[in-house]
């Protein structure tokens, strides 16, 4: 669990750097000039395979009895958000 907690959280870092790099560009991330997105497609995938492992995680028995609706629902926003961003940068590539 502590693993993929710091994949998603450090896969989450790189997303915002990400976005905010769209705005303007941080001269210490150009030092190789890039165009793709940091990461490329292999941080909407981390942040895919994180989530459904703490979705997957909550159908086990320790922690399915503390589970309420609302972690579910709560880890299905976030994958639906994930998968939809995932989804747009991954057809670039079709």
């Amino acid at each position: 669990m502590w693993i993929f907690a710091m994949v998603f959280h450090g896969v989450l870092v790189l997303l915002v750097i990400g976005h905010l790099e769209i705005i303007g560009e941080f001269r210490a991330l150009q030092e190789i000039p890039h165009q793709v997105f940091l990461g490329g497609g292999l941080v909407g995938l981390a942040l895919t395979v994180s989530l459904l492992f703490f979705l997957f995680s909550r159908f086990k028995t320790p922690y399915r009895e503390i589970s309420v609706p609302e972690d579910y629902f709560l880890l299905l926003l976030l994958m639906l958000t994930v998968l939809s961003g995932s989804h747009m940068d991954w057809a670039k590539y079709l």
